[in-house]
């Protein structure tokens, strides 16, 4: 299809985009980015937690600790 131009011709075809359209069209606007980012440090950190919660088996062992009589009584 071609097209030839005349003075007292209109051409109407699709409309193109702008260059600086097409960029702003594909950027994330920053709070939306901001949002994203802090999600995934949240889940990184959640999936650390439960992974340590879940793989992790603590030692069991016994404490003793004395304390001094003085500690059981009240100051009046």
């Amino acid at each position: 299809m071609s097209c030839q131009c005349g003075a007292n011709m209109i051409v109407l075809g699709p409309v193109r985009w702008h260059q600086w359209d097409e960029r702003e069209r594909l950027l994330m606007p920053s709070l939306l980015r901001l949002l994203a980012v802090i999600a995934v440090l949240c889940a990184a950190v959640y999936g650390g937690l439960y992974a340590l919660s879940h793989f992790v088996q603590p030692k069991s062992r016994e404490i003793s600790v004395s304390i001094p009589p003085d500690k059981f009584f009240k100051n009046r």
